[in-house]
């Protein structure tokens, strides 16, 4: 009908959202540097736990209101530096979406 669709429902723009937000490198966006993840000053090249990895992610995902609970997190790092996140977010209307995705950094 020649109307644009970006996303075709709530759950496809949410996870696009999520996946802007975990690609977002923290001081990345000139008109606010306190966005973003700080992977080059806090993940990468640094001897991190699983802990404090899971804890900087988590905060940045609790900032969607439509996530009711985050589970199953794992973070890994290959030998050739790019990192795979993958999550479950359980939807304040139940609806439940494994999020995966990799970051070149």
């Amino acid at each position: 009908n020649g109307d644009i669709c970006l996303c075709p429902n709530p759950h496809t723009a949410l996870v696009q959202a999520i996946n802007i937000k975990l690609k977002t490198l923290y001081g990345e966006w000139f008109l606010n540097t306190t966005i973003g993840i700080p992977y080059l000053s806090e993940i990468f090249g640094q001897k991190r736990s699983e802990r404090f990895i899971k804890h900087i992610f988590l905060k940045e995902l609790k900032s969607f209101d439509s996530i009711a609970n985050i589970n199953n997190f794992e973070f890994n790092i290959d030998t050739k530096r790019i990192a795979h996140v993958s999550f479950t977010i359980i939807l304040i209307d139940k609806t439940n979406l494994k999020i995966t995705t990799k970051l070149e950094i």
